[in-house]
């Protein structure tokens, strides 16, 4: 009887740690040439950050363990997209790394203004 519990106790938290793992979150950044920070509302393990803008934009993404600072136009770049083919980069968190997973990105345009899209689980 008790082995029946163990399995179900088991059970039931896998189930809740993969529902809570795969909610995903969409964020919208209208970024300018002043860095725009962006703070997750919890650690992510996974980000796509997709530049919908037509101008070249820097990013630099930050983990739990990380103070962010501002991004420039030295950071890692992303090409500049459109609605109908944007242009992504995706990450999922390696446990190697500092911190329990991502929790910040700053963005900085090339010139003008650029819209990224930032999706995380």
């Amino acid at each position: 009887m008790r082995t029946r519990y163990l399995v179900l106790l088991l059970a039931l938290v896998a189930v809740g740690a993969w529902s809570a793992e795969t909610e995903v979150k969409l964020q919208t950044a209208s970024v300018t040439t002043a860095s725009q920070p962006v703070t997750f509302s919890s650690v992510r393990t996974a980000v796509a950050l997709c530049s919908q803008g037509t101008d070249l934009t820097y990013y630099r993404l930050w983990t739990d363990a990380s103070v962010p600072v501002a991004a420039t136009n030295t950071d890692i770049p992303l090409p500049a997209g459109t609605a109908t083919a944007p242009y992504c980069h995706t990450y999922t968190f390696d446990k190697t790394m500092n911190g329990t997973g991502y929790l910040h990105v700053t963005i900085i345009a090339d010139s003008g203004t650029a819209t990224v899209d930032i999706t995380s689980q």
